[in-house]
């Protein structure tokens, strides 16, 4: 039962954040923006959307309703995956962490940045090849 609360505790906050930043994408965001945003073809947003991951300061449980909301915005399957992926690694908070973790030793901070990055790009890369849009459902 600890364990059960104490897990609670610490996801409640960050789901309550994804839930309230992607009910504000579906509120306030219009329908167009994303297409101005990002770049037309999905091989090119996949990188962009996971940089824009560095911006969301919390865990998948955050980053997983925000997913969905782009997706229904239209953001390309691939692009709002590699977000969901990329956000929850490369955050600032997570990079700090880092930093303190490895006092000494910056390289890790870039290193964790770099293949937490490049994780999520090949894997976006891969769902533009082999992913199906009923998977979603």
């Amino acid at each position: 039962m600890a364990r059960f609360v104490a897990v609670m505790v610490q996801a409640v906050p960050f789901l309550t954040l994804g839930v309230v930043l992607s009910s504000a994408i579906a509120a306030f965001v219009p329908a167009g923006f994303f297409h101005r945003v990002l770049p037309g073809r999905p091989a090119l947003a996949v990188p962009v959307a996971g940089a824009c991951g560095a911006v969301l300061p919390g865990c998948e449980c955050a980053s997983v309703p925000v997913a969905g909301a782009l997706v229904r915005r239209g953001v390309a399957p691939a692009a709002a995956l590699t977000f969901m992926l990329a956000s929850p690694a490369i955050n600032p908070i997570v990079l700090v962490s880092t930093f303190v973790a490895f006092p000494g030793q910056p390289e890790m901070v870039w290193a964790r940045l770099t293949a937490s990055l490049g994780a999520a790009v090949a894997i976006g890369w891969l769902w533009i090849r082999l992913g199906r849009t009923e998977w979603l459902r």
